[in-house]
């Protein structure tokens, strides 16, 4: 398993081995929505992008 540092409260977050790159998480701690971003050599998260409500139209 993968782990890496919640970029909004610094807490430490499991990735699933199936993780993939866009795939988006939540910090159990801060509950932030974070996006994968890379994955080797380190895992990077960044913010999910927030929904725009003209998605899929």
């Amino acid at each position: 398993m993968k782990t890496a540092k919640c970029p909004k409260c610094d807490a430490d977050i499991t990735l699933a081995d199936d993780c993939e790159v866009g795939e988006i998480i939540s910090c159990d701690e801060c509950s932030a929505e974070l996006e994968v971003k890379q994955l080797e050599p380190e895992v990077i998260l960044d913010d999910a992008p927030e929904v725009q409500e003209d998605w899929g139209e």
